[in-house]
């Protein structure tokens, strides 16, 4: 069970605009998820709520069991808010 949050490439959800990802690659909605990468290693596809994702960026506040989904703005992050689920490893 994940607690699952939102984020946008803003320097209020990342401390810098840039939109590249800790791995390097740019932020894609619908794609990338920020994960604690001793838990999810870079590069894992997840499935979360039938959508697949892929572990490409990590923060600050994600620790163990939780998950950031990147959306396009940040006010969108805001109305998701914050939820937990399952989450599936794909193999």
């Amino acid at each position: 069970n994940f607690t699952i949050t939102y984020y946008c490439a803003c320097e209020i959800c990342c401390n810098k605009a840039d939109g590249i990802t800790a791995t390097g690659t740019p932020v894609i909605e619908g794609q990338t998820i920020a994960v604690d990468p001793s838990v999810i290693p870079y590069g894992t596809k997840v499935i979360i709520g039938g959508h697949v994702f892929t572990a490409e960026d990590c923060g600050g506040a994600i620790k163990k069991n939780c998950i950031d989904i990147y959306v396009a703005t940040h006010q969108e992050g805001e109305d998701k808010g914050v939820y937990y689920t399952d989450v599936y490893l794909l193999e």
